[in-house]
């Protein structure tokens, strides 16, 4: 991944004059690119993207891509920096899809909304006969004209949102239960019904904001306490209050030394709900 982002970067940044590596987007995205009077083109790029980590050429990649408009480079640059962290699984991402049934955007325009997300026409689709049928007809035919011909999920295999970045596909989903989409009882069911879905990937969606009262929502990552196995929850005695002492108290296993039959001990594995999910 390194190599392709690596080669999509110094193509990109070959496609720019001298004066532009020196002056241009480099200098003001935080990049300089190195001078020298007897140093090319590429030289000069190699020389720059050397010196620098991983993060760093993912980082400039981002905001490089997001200046040009740029999905590919984009998409390779998060796919460095979100290496490590929990995916969005394409399961999930599927049973999301479901759960929209018929309707993504709600009340705001469909194409207008996944085009801010995913590439679905092209400069060149102007030159095409008027006979051709590219995937921005289709999705106006299928799911705007017909409301019920494609199902969210079979847009999705269309766009790629199951393959994309978990960046790109949290922005997609943020924009679907943005106020301007759904908004009162609708939304916060919706938002209900999505969390359900994403917790086994231990996300859900949270409000950052609010737009004229509305709550605007946007995923994050569900915070973790100390890993290990849960343990030490006695709770609803009937009787006696339970005598407790350590079996082993490096680890924090305890023992009822008496009063157990006057009290619940929950000695089952935690799902990926915690105590309020399906175990």
């Amino acid at each position: 991944m390194r190599y392709s982002l690596y080669g999509l970067l110094s193509d990109k940044l070959q496609g720019m004059t001298h004066d532009e590596l020196t002056n241009g987007l480099p200098g003001e995205l935080g990049f300089p690119i190195p001078t020298g009077e007897s140093l090319s083109k590429r030289e000069r790029i190699s020389a720059a993207l050397e010196t620098k980590s991983e993060k760093e050429v993912a980082d400039f990649a981002l905001a490089l891509a997001f200046r040009t408009d740029d999905v590919r480079l984009d998409e390779t640059a998060r796919s460095v920096l979100e290496r490590g962290t929990p995916p969005i699984t394409e399961i999930t991402r599927r049973d999301i899809a479901k759960a929209f049934g018929y309707d993504l955007s709600g009340d705001r325009p469909l194409i207008e909304m996944i085009e801010r997300h995913f590439a679905i026409g092209s400069p060149f689709d102007a030159f095409l006969p008027s006979s051709a049928s590219t995937l921005r007809d289709k999705i106006i035919r299928h799911m705007v004209h017909h409301e019920t011909d494609w199902t969210v999920e079979f847009l999705f295999e269309q766009i790629g949102a199951f393959q994309c970045s978990r960046a790109r596909f949290a922005a997609l989903i943020g924009d679907a239960v943005h106020p301007l989409a759904r908004r009162g009882n609708d939304q916060v069911a919706m938002v209900e019904s999505l969390n359900r879905i994403l917790v086994r990937d231990h996300y859900h969606l949270v409000p950052a904001g609010a737009e004229s009262g509305y709550p605007v929502y946007e995923l994050q990552a569900i915070r973790r306490g100390v890993d290990g196995q849960a343990k030490n929850l006695v709770f609803a005695s009937r009787g006696p209050k339970p005598e407790i002492g350590f079996a082993d108290a490096i680890n924090n296993d305890i023992v009822i030394l008496s009063g157990q039959d006057s009290c619940l001990v929950y000695d089952r594995p935690l799902g990926p709900g915690g105590l309020f999910g399906p175990s």
